[in-house]
């Protein structure tokens, strides 16, 4: 065997003439290969002015003094090109690209492809987890403008979702979940789930405890709010002027307030039952009081008995009341501030 098994160098022969030139031919050789960067992976020709040492792995359809020399190290040493052809495994680094890449045996690939079967970061991956990080912390940041993570499904009854786990047990899911609207679920145990929030993707419609919300915020159960001055807000359709708002306060009770001159209505079954205007007319039956209160229909008030009536005194001037057991029968009286009397002659009830 006259040269080494990888690197086809030449060995010195036993009385060999002018030995140097052979062990000069060595040395060229691991001055090539060793430690192998090259300038670039993707010309076909030699360029035009190169430099002395320089490398460079040769393209396909080589052409000039490559031709015939694709994939091969062409090296230009002492002006001229010298080749070494690659064996299964040779590593080069390719400067122009700042890539490392290695020979399979038939064409020079990336050493670190893009495309990997099993990425595990401190932690083991596998079939089912492909990409698997075991970190305090993880980052994914833009790259000079905005950055966006996407969590992709094949079919619509798939899922795609963020799963929230304790010691590997569910415990929240946020994400598509079985459909096309946005999910969000808890659970105590990582087998039984509670719907605790829908969106549905078609109409932007909310869900509280409810899968199909029917409006635009549907909530199935009770709902609370706990504050020393909770304010329920309106506004306008442009959403810049507040028409109006509910307040439950500590000290000042529950009140609605109507900020702008327009009147409050108030239907069932779709028909008007009950109108106050800006103006403070309250209308029973009319969308139109003229007055204070003002009744389309018959007014009842209480019925009593004598020994029942509180202070005339204590409920004020002008209350009523139908007295049941007045003598000459039932009557209707009225509170004077001090008296009840009845509406027909203003006798005091005896």
């Amino acid at each position: 065997m006259d040269f080494t098994t990888h690197l086809d160098l030449p060995f010195l022969m036993p009385a060999q003439a002018q030995k140097h030139v052979t062990l000069n031919e060595s040395l060229l050789a691991l001055d090539t290969l060793v430690h192998l960067a090259v300038e670039d992976r993707d010309l076909a020709a030699p360029p035009g002015s190169p430099i002395e040492g320089a490398r460079y792995i040769v393209a396909a359809t080589a052409t000039g003094a490559w031709a015939g020399r694709e994939d091969d190290i062409a090296a230009f040493e002492d002006g001229a090109w010298a080749f070494r052809t690659p064996a299964e495994g040779w590593r080069a680094w390719v400067s122009d690209e700042d890539r490392l890449v290695v020979f399979d045996g038939a064409d020079w690939i990336d050493a670190a492809p893009e495309d990997v079967a099993l990425l595990g970061v401190n932690t083991n991956a596998d079939a089912t987890k492909r990409l698997a990080v075991a970190s305090a912390t993880s980052l994914f940041t833009h790259a000079g403008a905005g950055h966006r993570l996407t969590v992709n499904k094949a079919a619509g009854g798939d899922t795609a979702s963020v799963l929230l786990q304790n010691a590997f047990s569910g415990r929240a899911e946020m994400g598509l979940c079985g459909d096309d609207k946005l999910h969000l679920k808890v659970s105590s145990d990582g087998a039984a789930w509670s719907e605790a929030l829908v969106i549905d993707n078609a109409t932007a419609r909310t869900g509280l405890g409810v899968t199909a919300p029917l409006e635009r915020l549907h909530i199935a159960g009770n709902m609370r709010v706990q504050d020393s001055a909770a304010v329920f807000s309106f506004y306008n359709s442009a959403g810049s002027t507040r028409t109006g708002y509910f307040q439950a306060h500590a000290s000042a009770g529950f009140y609605f307030v109507m900020e702008l001159a327009q009147p409050m209505f108030f239907y069932t079954s779709n028909a008007l039952r009950m109108a106050i205007l800006a103006s403070g007319e309250i209308g029973v039956g009319t969308a139109s009081p003229t007055t204070a209160l003002h009744v389309n229909g018959g007014v009842r008030v209480g019925q009593v008995a004598k020994a029942s009536l509180p202070s005339a005194a204590s409920v004020g001037a002008g209350t009523l009341f139908h007295v049941t057991d007045e003598a000459g029968g039932a009557v209707l009286a009225f509170s004077d501030g001090t008296d009840w009397r009845r509406v027909t002659d203003r006798a005091v009830v005896s």
